[in-house]
């Protein structure tokens, strides 16, 4: 459930809570630590309960859009920064999201050839809206996969850490016909996530770092266009800003 919640929602970071699901009377309760993607800072966590009941349906939060989120639909580009120039003009004490549209969906062999993707979470499917425009028309998000995850961790062991599409499959191989409910409740389809695992096609990625840092990956002949989409100091332990190095 967990992994599930993270996909439905990109804009925002998922991690489960220490200890496991706890398991009650035929319902299954998991605890999720969840924080928006452009706030690094452990203070914005929020903890918050996802219970499966007995009918396969899940009891989530629905998480608020963020300034991300029109942007996992390419929406927006004539109004998009020229993210290049911007990254140049930033301080190196800022953290990046940025995401990247590709000018056609490409295979992941191909890709590896040109871009190093272990830092990047991969938009694995379509990135236009699934609805007609109006309130519901993002509620549906692209599919992606993040990196920084091993399959340990996921409890995939079948699957390879150093490819985030081999741990998607191995994740989407595991889900059953009857989880079909269960991930409805959650803003995924079962038939559309098993299309992606068997298509492997990466449409675009999510970029988050430090400027000179995540620069590389917005650019190359695959980009169709690159977006910044939030911007955040970084802070450390105490959240205390990180000042720019003195320059001599």
């Amino acid at each position: 459930m967990t992994t599930g919640m993270m996909i439905a929602n990109p804009e925002y970071v998922v991690q489960p809570w220490p200890g496991g699901p706890v398991i009650d009377d035929g319902e299954i309760t998991v605890t999720v630590l969840v924080r928006p993607r452009s706030v690094p800072d452990e203070a914005a966590r929020r903890v918050f309960e996802v219970v499966r009941q007995d009918s396969g349906e899940v009891r989530s939060p629905r998480l608020p859009y963020t300034d991300m989120t029109p942007l996992l639909f390419g929406a927006a580009h004539e109004v998009s920064h020229n993210a290049l120039l911007l990254l140049d003009r930033l301080p190196s004490n800022v953290l990046v999201t940025a995401v990247v549209e590709l000018k056609r969906p490409v295979p992941m062999e191909e890709i590896k050839k040109t871009t190093d993707l272990m830092s990047l979470d991969l938009v694995l499917s379509p990135m236009t809206p699934l609805t007609r425009t109006g309130p519901d028309a993002w509620t549906v998000r692209p599919l992606y996969w993040p990196s920084g995850v091993t399959c340990e961790e996921r409890d995939r062991p079948r699957c390879d850490d150093n490819d985030q599409l081999s741990q998607f499959r191995s994740w989407v191989a595991a889900l059953r016909d009857d989880d079909g409910v269960m991930l409805k409740t959650m803003g995924l389809d079962l038939p559309r996530l098993r299309s992606a695992a068997s298509a492997g096609l990466v449409y675009g990625w999510i970029a988050y770092g430090q400027p000179e840092v995540i620069r590389p990956s917005l650019t190359g002949p695959l980009v169709k266009v690159a977006q910044i989409a939030e911007m955040a100091p970084v802070r450390d332990k105490n959240q205390v800003v990180v000042p720019l190095p003195h320059r001599r």
